[in-house]
């Protein structure tokens, strides 16, 4: 009898795991087992229905050159923090199926060590601890997402893709312990997919939003592989363009700027020289990992709303 106790015992303590993994612990998680079992490497094609990739994150911040993002694991970096973080990886799940264009799609993210298990122990990065950037394949679409967290290492969003085609996803989070590390999946959208325009260099670093006029200067023509400071200087957009300073914070920091090569292979998450600020400037600081076009996407707030500007340039 106490051999079937002990038998019983060791049992339940197997299944315990399994049947938390599997969405039955009660949280409302249902189907995060079946999305971990599905793990499969990145295809990189952006026809399949996920490639899931992972990678050290893409960060620069005062000044530190950024780890270059891409769908394939860096392989830079050393020590045991930069070998977890290789291991660590999001499972993509689109609840109800595949989205389609214009209408709101469910997506789960589930963030998971080499083993499968869920990791539940993220720091918290510009007042978040996930946040998810979508861009199209030409890189006309831009979003910059914050998805809940549901339990403990899983996230949920919902997204409305504008029209059909391939989108890049980026998932950019920081396990406790190992750094700041993204995984990055397509997906491919149901719908008519247009035609997008290829990348060129805009001959002015000027853009207005939002009854802002804001203009991008390098301190010298960015090389890849060697820090470039960029600077963003604000106006008014009306009358003498006067300078504003009267900028709010987003997310703890005066702005924020994501940077895709036109391959959307390299992802740069750069934040501010000084994240406290209120115009009519603010620097940032980042690396370019090859040379080629790249699209910047400068995100600030004024008056309570976020505006965006982009531009893109050719690196050397």
């Amino acid at each position: 009898m106490k051999r079937i106790k002990a038998m019983t015992r060791m049992l339940l303590i197997a299944i315990v795991p399994v049947l938390i993994l599997t969405g039955h612990s009660g949280c409302g998680m249902g189907g995060v087992g079946s999305s971990i079992q599905s793990i499969s490497n990145d295809t990189n094609d952006g026809a399949a229905d996920e490639a899931a990739g992972h990678h050290e994150g893409g960060h620069s911040h005062h000044g530190a050159a950024p780890m270059p993002a891409s769908d394939e694991p860096s392989g830079s970096g050393s020590g045991q923090a930069a070998d977890e973080a290789r291991k660590v990886k999001a499972v993509w799940t689109w609840i109800g199926g595949k989205p389609k264009a214009g209408e709101e799609a469910l997506l789960r993210i589930a963030i998971v060590s080499g083993e499968g298990k869920l990791v539940d122990k993220l720091d918290i990065g510009h007042e978040k601890k996930l946040h998810l950037i979508v861009v199209s394949r030409g890189l006309s679409e831009f979003m910059h997402l914050h998805p809940v967290e549901a339990a403990g290492g899983v996230f949920e969003t919902r997204v409305t893709f504008p029209s059909g085609g391939d989108y890049k996803l980026t998932a950019d989070y920081i396990p406790s312990d190992i750094g700041a590390t993204t995984s990055s999946s397509w997906v491919q959208v149901k719908g008519e997919a247009p035609l997008e325009p290829a990348l060129a260099a805009d001959r002015e670093l000027e853009q207005a939003e939002e009854g802002v006029r804001v203009n991008l200067a390098f301190h010298h023509q960015p090389k890849a592989g060697e820090e470039a400071v960029m600077t963003f200087s604000f106006k008014e957009d009306a009358g003498e363009e006067q300078p504003i300073r009267d900028l709010q914070p987003y997310l703890g920091a005066i702005g924020h700027v994501v940077i895709m090569d036109s391959k959307a292979q390299h992802y740069l998450h750069v934040h501010p020289l000084d994240d406290q600020g209120t115009g009519p400037e603010a620097a940032f600081a980042t690396t370019f990992p090859a040379s080629g076009m790249y699209k910047i996407w400068g995100q600030f707030q004024r008056g309570g709303k976020v505006f965006v500007v982009s531009f893109v340039l050719n690196v050397t």
